[in-house]
């Protein structure tokens, strides 16, 4: 429910609505992240004050720890939304060594609407006068207000609800006056309408109450957080586990390269296997998130080797060599494709084998100008297509599309009519 205490802040043809963290221009929306509008709004707040940018940042992350490139980010965007003031100063000007300054000229007014207080009561009558006056049995049902609950209070007769009788008589049994049967059907009926129009009341505020809080409380997507987890690293084949608990990435240093392991959400990582002499590409987890895959160029081989090694660590093993891509897993992660490039024969193929290595099987392969690129397959997540990179050698440039093949009998299908300067390695949605 809005409260008088809900303010909306007006300047220079700008409103910003703190209950609802919106910000208009000329009454139309102006469209940005939930954690901008709070920035702009403690600034707003104390408007021609001086905020300290460690101040600031409390204010809008008080339940977490970030980055101050994260307030940076979003005062940039702020400055480029609003501009200058009518006076040609920035909205919002930045105080070297002091913090954050709003020049623009505030007015504050509340939301008009006032709700009725705790137990206030209110009478709601749910029938019509009829010609000549009310019906003879008319109910007016009270109801009272309990903040955002309306509750039924009682029955309230009118002097009319007494049918006149003779002096001393006492009071007759249903069915005693004529027509008593009738008279008490209407009188039923008319009080299932109103305890039914009560109810329906009741409802249609308990649903209008807790839709506003869902959409009140409801994230808001396109506000990001960053948090840098490593500093002056090498670093590449960055990849996240299936179910969301681990990701994996490789780091080089002089002749030497290194497999990292880390817990989303978590600051320490655990290197898994042995420092590599060569290099480590192209990491991927199995669909379980049991193992990870990478390829990588040992010193004393010639070719390139896929390796496999379990997710928290141990001892590696050479699957198979000549690969020249990551691999990518069928969904009940037996199979899995890669691209093989003969440089000498100028030949690029598509190549399906079991997860071990084993039973290779030659699925595509492009010749001359028609290549594949070898930012290697991707298995769709219901296991019908293999999509990849198709190149044109000779005008490389734009000359890329993306494509599908099925795995069980070859037959492909474009899945992109755009031409990409370039494809690197793909992934699909679930």
């Amino acid at each position: 429910m809005l409260k008088r205490s809900d303010p909306i802040y007006e300047f220079e043809g700008f409103r910003l609505d703190a209950a609802s963290l919106m910000l208009y221009q000329n009454g139309a929306e102006v469209l940005l992240p939930p954690k901008a509008i709070e920035t702009l709004l403690a600034l707003v707040e104390r408007s021609g004050e001086i905020v300290p940018k460690g101040e600031l940042m409390e204010i809008i992350w008080s339940d977490s720890i970030v980055e101050e490139s994260n307030l940076s980010q979003y005062l940039h965007l702020l400055r480029k939304t609003l501009g200058k003031t009518s006076t040609g100063k920035p909205f919002i000007e930045t105080l070297k060594r002091r913090g954050y300054r709003f020049n623009g000229e505030v007015a504050v007014r509340f939301n008009e609407f006032s709700p009725r207080s705790h137990g206030d009561a209110e009478e709601i009558n749910f029938l019509e006068d009829n010609v000549g006056g009310k019906h003879p049995n008319h109910r007016s049902l009270r109801v009272e207000r309990h903040g955002n609950v309306l509750a039924l209070a009682d029955w309230k007769e009118s002097d009319r609800d007494h049918l006149s009788k003779p002096k001393g008589a006492v009071q007759p049994d249903d069915g005693e006056y004529p027509d008593s049967g009738s008279k008490r059907k209407i009188r039923f009926a008319y009080v299932a309408a109103a305890a039914f129009a009560a109810l329906l009341l009741v409802a249609l505020s308990f649903i209008w109450l807790s839709t506003a809080r869902w959409t009140k409380n409801s994230p808001m997507k396109g506000d990001l957080t960053f948090l840098n987890l490593t500093s002056g690293e090498d670093l590449n084949c960055a990849t996240i586990s299936p179910d969301g608990n681990y990701f994996v990435y490789a780091s080089r240093d002089s002749e030497q390269a290194h497999l990292w392991l880390q817990q989303t959400g978590q600051p320490n990582r655990l290197e898994i296997i042995p420092p590599f002499a060569g290099g480590i590409y192209g990491t991927t987890f199995t669909p379980d998130s049991q193992y990870i895959y990478f390829f990588g160029s040992e010193k004393a081989e010639a070719q390139s080797g896929l390796y496999r090694v379990p997710a928290l660590g141990g001892v590696f093993t050479k699957i198979l060599t000549d690969i020249s891509s990551p691999v990518s897993f069928s969904p009940d992660g037996r199979k899995l494709v890669f691209i093989r490039w003969n440089r000498a024969a100028g030949q690029t193929s598509l190549v399906i084998a079991s997860s071990d290595g084993t039973s290779e099987r030659v699925l595509l392969t492009r010749t001359g100008e028609d290549a594949i690129n070898t930012g290697g397959g991707a298995w769709s997540p219901d296991g019908r297509l293999i999509a990849y990179g198709a190149l044109k050698m000779e005008q490389y440039k734009g000359r890329c599309t993306i494509a599908g093949i099925d795995p069980q009998n070859g037959e492909i299908k474009t899945l992109s009519s755009e031409q990409w300067d370039n494809c690197a390695r793909m992934a699909w949605t679930r």
